[in-house]
């Protein structure tokens, strides 16, 4: 029978948004990973000396994409339930760090952050710049928050080979279809924009203009999350001009 149910694990994946907060130099995200697996550890761990060395070994210097630390929590808290031997526990988290980082960059941050946010500014242009506000925080935020919180279940219940399972949701096909979606968000937004200018030129050129360029631009930068960094500006601007009108 497992020792931990729904509520600790949710109460995990609650405690790792916090992750980031105690970041430093020396441990770098090792603070705040045993801060948020600690009350679960003290329910696998009964003994307050296993407990203690438990949480030692998470002091070890560790880092990796924020979003996905929650798979790697529940693949320890498995281990450490299972007896796993400290150079084992100790080993798995050095080995995924790398990978994990790997995989999550460039899908939340070179696919997900642009996708998002050319969808938001879309949105506003044909809704109002509240629609796009919430657009952009629920684009973003439903995939993020579905993956902190079903990583810390999967690598829980399937342990170090959850990390596989996780990876497999953001693969490169779904990198690549948001990399698309974002052309052609951004091909629509220059129709809207042309259409609303009043000129003569057809939206369809438009629109196959903004995808074909956002494409290669994509392409160039490598998929550096330019749009992530520039469309909520956009959106402040057009609610700041929407509240004086």
């Amino acid at each position: 029978m497992s020792a931990l149910g729904t509520r600790d694990l949710l109460g995990v994946a609650l405690r790792l948004t916090l992750v980031q907060c105690t970041w430093n130099e020396a441990g770098l995200q090792s603070a705040g990973l045993s801060f948020a697996v600690a009350p679960a550890l003290a329910r696998v761990h009964k003994e307050r000396e296993a407990l203690g060395l438990a949480v030692l070994r998470l002091g070890a210097p560790f880092n990796t994409h924020p979003y996905l630390v929650g798979v790697l929590a529940g693949a320890v808290l498995r281990l450490e339930e299972d007896g796993a031997p400290d150079e084992e526990v100790a080993a798995f988290k050095r080995g995924t760090m790398g990978p994990l980082a790997a995989v999550g960059d460039p899908f939340f941050w070179g696919a997900l952050a642009p996708a998002s946010t050319a969808v938001a500014v879309l949105v506003t242009l044909l809704f109002g710049p509240l629609a796009g506000v919430a657009a952009l925080v629920l684009a973003f935020n439903i995939v993020h928050v579905f993956v902190r919180v079903a990583g810390v279940a999967v690598g829980y219940r399937e342990g170090p080979m959850g990390l596989h399972r996780v990876a497999g949701w953001l693969g490169p096909s779904r990198t690549a279809a948001l990399k698309v979606l974002t052309a052609v968000c951004v091909g629509a937004i220059l129709a809207v924009v042309s259409s609303e200018a009043g000129s003569d030129a057809p939206k369809w050129a438009g629109l196959a203009m903004g995808a074909t360029g956002l494409l290669g631009g994509l392409v160039v930068t490598r998929g550096k999350p330019t749009l992530a960094m520039f469309a909520p500006v956009v959106l402040a601007a057009a609610l700041f001009i929407e509240v004086l009108a």
